[in-house]
């Protein structure tokens, strides 16, 4: 009994099935160069030649980019979610405790 058990287990187990060997993986329609993303376009200092070059080639980015630029942080002082004590937890403030703890 326990026998045919295991044979069953190891049969449904180790039996490649049909679905599995026909999955193929689709490829992106469309490439996306890193620099158009929203957290690379962040990093562009206003005024810098980097900044001045990429909005002249990609003009359709720069209103939404730089009212972002506007907004608080998302921990600053100004922003919706903003607590004194949130990171407190997180500082290196005890971190000349350390060598105490290990």
């Amino acid at each position: 009994m326990v026998l045919c058990f295991l044979t069953g287990m190891g049969l449904i187990f180790f039996l490649p099935f049909k679905g599995a060997r026909s999955y193929t993986p689709d490829r992106p329609a469309k490439r996306i160069h890193e620099a158009d993303v929203v957290l690379s376009r962040r990093l562009l200092l206003p005024g810098s030649e980097s900044h001045k070059s990429y909005y002249r080639s990609h003009p359709e980015f720069l209103e939404a980019d730089e009212k972002a630029r506007k907004a608080p942080g998302l921990l600053g002082h100004n922003s919706l979610y903003f607590h004194p004590f949130a990171l407190s937890g997180s500082n290196l403030s005890n971190s000349h405790k350390l060598p105490i703890l290990i």
